[in-house]
């Protein structure tokens, strides 16, 4: 009798199990804390990272609060009503009040189009991340065993 390959059948009843998992609940790999271009926070929704919370407001107020004290806000309470921030894919963040669509307020962080991402942290800051302005194309050639820091110069101390 000839011997089954045991690993391989345990291999793939993993990544099967795995996949089940992926398709029949996608949302499990949404983020809490991100919101993504193209996104809305809609009144009364949030985004929240541990005690952290950043919610869009009835008053239209967008306000970060930690653990329920409120400690930045956009200061646009009472400018409109049932508004909602959207992230764009220009990178600016912009609260509108509908139905006509008013610009409330914006981070005035507009540039090109890209893929541009809100980030409620850990520590409690927003931060917008996007699309790199400069890079060296090197995408493809990563290197496994020599991690540098990309602030710290490069020098070439060998003779050619």
């Amino acid at each position: 009798m000839a011997a089954i390959p045991i690993q391989p059948i345990i291999i793939s009843a993993l990544l099967y199990f795995f996949l089940c998992l992926l398709i029949n609940n996608p949302a499990g790999c949404e983020a809490e804390n991100i919101l993504y271009k193209d996104e809305a926070l809609y009144s009364g929704n949030s985004l929240q990272y541990g005690s952290n919370v950043l919610i869009m407001q009835e008053d239209c107020n967008l306000v970060l609060y930690r653990s329920y004290s409120p400690i930045w806000a956009s200061n646009t309470g009472g400018m409109g009503s049932n508004c909602y921030c959207r992230m764009q894919s220009d990178g600016n963040l912009v609260i509108y009040e509908p139905p006509t669509q008013r610009t409330i307020w914006a981070t005035n962080t507009g540039r090109d189009n890209g893929d541009y991402v809100l980030i409620l942290q850990r520590d409690g800051n927003v931060v917008i991340y996007g699309s790199s302005v400069w890079s060296t194309g090197t995408y493809g050639a990563m290197n496994w065993l020599r991690i540098t820091r990309s602030d710290e110069p490069k020098v070439n101390n060998s003779s050619s």
